[in-house]
């Protein structure tokens, strides 16, 4: 999962960005992220960053590069998840007798 460009109808401001990503980032990844500060909300493949008040620090192509290597740790993360919950069930279709559905 990556930020591959900026949004600009949701994008508000330099302090509230919108980003467009690769994939769809659900809710449970989005509790994941943490960045300093920052805040975020997403809605599919669009990612919210709000930057705190008061903070004139513009938001660069170095943090989009932090940006986009914790997206990416996140998804490595639930792909994890996800091949450990298979063979969890392929484990218990074996011992059941019973196939999955």
């Amino acid at each position: 999962m990556q930020v591959v460009s900026l949004n600009a109808e949701r994008t508000v401001s330099p302090r509230q960005i919108a980003f467009n990503l690769d994939e769809p980032i659900s809710q449970e990844q989005l509790l994941l992220l943490e960045y300093g500060v920052l805040t975020f909300k997403a809605d599919g493949t669009v990612l919210v960053v709000t930057l705190p008040a008061g903070d004139d620090t513009p938001f660069t192509e170095d943090n989009v590069a932090s940006l986009n290597a914790k997206l990416a740790d996140i998804a490595l993360e639930f792909q994890n998840r996800a091949r450990k919950r298979q063979k969890m069930l392929e484990m218990l279709a074996r011992t059941t007798g019973l196939p999955l559905g």
